[in-house]
């Protein structure tokens, strides 16, 4: 039996036992490529996460990249995640690799291109034992030995990478793309596509020349002195240094993002981001993505909400949240609301600065007009002097102006963003004490109160940013007792409080980002020989483990050293555009308590460029100068009108049985709208589902539209795992009482004997009267109308000589009797239209 055969069968028989039964790993999601294309593909890739399903789920980065890859000619693309903590024991004890191709359940080891998207720096820990426990060997020779596939990085954290790569150029990856994909990805999946037959440095060799961006750890030494500190970062011959980031995103020529596989999360489901812009005019001096990713660019508002209606079709979307480093300060933004809230059932914009709150009354009257009334904003420091640190050019003044408007506005909920630096003083805490009674006084006057939370987490001073300078702050313990007090403080003042990142986690963060090569063994010792993980939070015990280890190993902590402008950092062999003196130069502002303003239009920036060096000519520095919305834009909503509800019945394919209810409506509205292209403006959501509980088969939808269809065309063909639209009710039925009773049936989940004995067990042991008969094929279950209205099941009838079992529902079942009976077996419902 094949490997892959093997785990096909192995997925078949133990899935019940993984987490939610499994849908994490069964592939098949809407838009997903079919398996048997990978038989014919010239090319194999395998996109690969170091987080979990439901983690990857939330972000737009997996499907983005599925959308580049699956362009390539030739090319079959799978999917693979880092399983939770009760998968990952079943699949060690199994002896299951930990990446597989969660559609075509081919092993990581015999993909042609493993992409490892990394968007968090702390999940890089998780890489040694995916690799280890994937049949990938962990040097670069070993790779070669074994003609593994090519392992590539990239994503948000491609930045911070020198950890990866062992001082002795047997590194945990064959190479790094450096900054944005959009162009590159698809240009490195045709060179490995072309180049199968060539040796791995020949390979590593044309990615280096031909790929702008693309990092490649065997051309590059790093030189330590005597002190064991790091001296000089060498390349080379034929390498370039440094080498220069990719700028790709929000330009003309690069791809928007529209549209991916489906992920099976039900919080997910139905709603996904627009990307509205790249880079940040804004230096905020503890933000890397705002520095690495400068300079500043956005899309027009019509480029976006022509990419909004083919994410909506390609998703079966009824909300979108703008996806920007901070929405609000986008050119055009009033006008992209005012038609996306024509065409989504909700657009939301994510967490915004008090400034541009303050600043355009205007824009928060049209997301009030929409129907928010909670509110994330980010104050970061707790006073003046350590907001200037931050760079955050906020104000006392200008945060309270922001809570008067919010309040104005009937705001419910409001959670607030907070920065515990380490450089906090008495003076400190004693004028964020003042502020939080100011603030206070401000909710006093209003007679419902809103929940106003403040969420804290401790400063990480990443590289390629002023921070990167900064001096020796407050220790473990003590910024464990800072957040404590800071606690103490909001509680007093009658607010909520919640640590989001602790300490751990920000030093963690230091210690692996500012290594150099040498560290890479311990990352391995972590991962494989000690078990650490990361799933969303770094324990102590591992930010204790690998800072004791570099003390036995007498390796220098350059994150705990003093830094200046002469000093040589891992990442000098990297270059993000922004000029390295500006970087110290910003910092020595930020310790004379000045700021500098970000460079768009007022009143949100000075239009005027601060000379970063991100921006490659005077035509992109006018561009950036000039972006930033109309002060009084002058644009209201309009008004909402009561939609119109129409059903439409449609079929569940049987390998979506156990996904619920969320997932379902989005993967009918997406259905519905490619199938009906001239629906996708009016379709607004899928508001109810019948039935309601886990089952394939038949189905009837209420779908909400703005303007009544004059029609719904049924499905004419559609991928053998997908919705399937069969009908359009002309007359409306009450949903669900006009569809009960209901039939449904699946395979009993033992022998016939057995199931029959359970079944006996189960009505006596909750008393449900019934009669027993048999009749035909078929030996039957009549329970009493009482007792059946009571819990849903009107019959039970299992044909003893294949194990059908049909069960007549009466009204919405008890599930736990549902799930006793079906075992794990999926439902099938038998809904017929009347």
């Amino acid at each position: 039996m094949s490997d892959r055969a093997r785990l096909v069968d192995w997925f078949a028989r133990f899935r019940h036992r993984l987490t939610g039964n499994g849908n994490w790993l069964q592939g098949h999601e809407p838009g997903a490529m079919p398996p048997e294309k990978v038989d014919i593909a010239r090319v194999k890739v395998l996109i690969a996460r170091l987080s979990a399903y439901s983690e990857v789920a939330r972000g737009i980065t997996q499907a983005f990249l599925y959308q580049l890859a699956v362009a390539v000619p030739d090319c079959y693309v799978d999917m693979a995640f880092f399983p939770n903590e009760n998968d990952e024991k079943i699949f060690q004890q199994q002896k299951i690799p930990l990446w597989l191709g969660t559609t075509s359940k081919i092993p990581a080891s015999e993909f042609d291109l493993i992409a490892v998207s990394n968007s968090v720096l702390q999940e890089i820990v998780n890489l040694p034992v995916a690799l280890e426990f994937s049949g990938i060997p962990l040097t670069l020779t070993g790779r070669e030995a074994k003609r593994s596939p090519l392992v590539i990085v990239g994503g948000a954290n491609s930045y911070n990478h020198s950890i990866l790569h062992d001082s002795e150029g047997a590194g945990l990856v064959d190479g790094v793309l450096i900054g944005d994909g959009e162009l590159a990805f698809g240009q490195i999946i045709e060179i490995v596509k072309q180049s199968k037959n060539l040796a791995r440095a020949e390979v590593l060799a044309r990615l280096r020349d031909e790929v702008p961006g693309f990092y490649d750890p065997a051309g590059y030494r790093q030189i330590f002195a005597a002190d064991r500190s790091l001296t000089l970062i060498e390349a080379l011959e034929g390498c370039p240094m440094p080498v220069k980031a990719r700028k790709d995103s929000a330009v003309a020529s690069s791809a928007n993002f529209v549209g991916g596989p489906v992920l099976y999360d039900e919080d997910a489901a139905g709603a996904s981001h627009l990307l509205m812009s790249a880079g940040c005019p804004s230096f905020c001096s503890f933000c890397k993505e705002s520095w690495e990713q400068k300079p500043y660019r956005e899309r027009s508002a019509q480029e976006l909400t022509n990419c909004a209606m083919q994410l909506k079709a390609n998703m079966g979307l009824s909300e979108i949240a703008l996806m920007s480093f901070n929405a609000t300060t986008c050119s055009g933004i009033a006008e992209l609301i005012r038609e996306l809230n024509q065409v989504f059932a909700r657009v939301s914009i994510k967490s915004q600065r008090f400034d541009t709150v303050a600043n355009a009354p205007e824009l928060l009257e049209m997301q009030f007009e929409s129907g928010k009334r909670s509110y994330t904003c980010a104050m970061e420091g707790i006073s003046a002097r350590i907001r200037t640190l931050l760079q955050k050019n906020l104000t006392e003044e200008c945060i309270l102006a922001g809570l008067q408007q919010l309040i104005r506005l009937n705001l419910r909920q409001l959670k607030v963003f907070m920065i515990v630096s380490g450089y906090e003083t008495a003076e400190d805490m004693n004028e964020f004490k003042s502020m939080l009674e100011k603030i206070k006084k401000l909710f006093a006057d209003r007679s419902a109160r809103a929940s106003v939370t403040f969420s804290f987490a401790c400063l990480f001073r990443p590289p390629h940013t002023p921070l990167q300078f900064a001096s020796h702050r407050a220790g473990f313990s003590e910024m464990e007792n800072l957040l404590r007090e800071l606690e103490s403080l909001v509680v007093a003042g009658g607010f909520e409080a919640r640590i989001s990142s602790g300490p751990a986690d920000a030093f963690f963060s230091e210690l692996v980002a500012y290594a150099d090569r040498r560290f890479s063994k311990i990352l391995v010792e972590a991962s494989i020989d000690k078990g650490f993980r990361y799933r969303g939070e770094v324990s102590n015990a591992l930010y204790r483990f690998f800072r004791d280890r570099a003390d036995q190993l007498k390796l220098p902590i350059l994150a705990e050293q003093t830094r200046d402008e002469k000093t040589v950092f891992p990442w000098d062999d990297i270059d993000t555009g922004v000029n390295r003196s500006f970087l110290w130069q910003n910092y020595q502002r930020l310790l004379d308590g000045s700021e500098f303003t970000a460079c768009i239009r007022p009143p949100w920036g000075s239009g005027s460029c601060n000379g970063c060096g991100a921006c490659s000519d005077a035509g992109e520095i006018s561009r950036v100068t000039h972006s930033g919305p109309l002060e009084k834009p002058g644009i209201s909503l309009v008004p909402a009108v009561r939609p119109v509800v129409r059903q439409v019945y449609f079929r569940v394919p049987e390998l979506w049985a156990w996904c619920g209810p969320n997932f379902i409506k989005a993967a009918v509205g997406r259905r519905l709208m490619l199938d009906n292209h001239g629906l996708i403006r009016d379709f607004v959501r899928v508001s109810r589902i019948f039935p309601e509980f886990f089952a394939a088969g038949s189905y009837v939808g209420e779908i909400e539209f703005r303007n009544a269809p004059a029609a719904i065309e049924e499905t004419a063909t559609a991928a053998e795992v997908d919705i399937k639209i069969t009908g359009f009710a002309l007359r409306q039925k009450r949903l669900p009482d006009d569809f009960w009773p209901l039939p449904v049936e699946f395979a009993a989940p033992s022998s016939p004997a057995e199931f029959a004995r359970m079944v006996d067990q189960m009505l006596t042991k909750y008393r449900l009267k019934h009669l027993k008969k048999r009749s035909g094929d078929f030996l039957n279950w009549e329970i009493n109308r009482g007792q059946a209205k009571k819990s849903g099941i009107g019959s039970i009838a299992l044909r003893e000589a294949d194990g059908l079992v049909r069960l007549q529902l009466v009204g919405q079942p008890e599930l736990h009797l549902l799930r006793q009976l079906t075992g794990n077996s999926p439902l099938i419902s038998k809904l017929t239209p009347a």
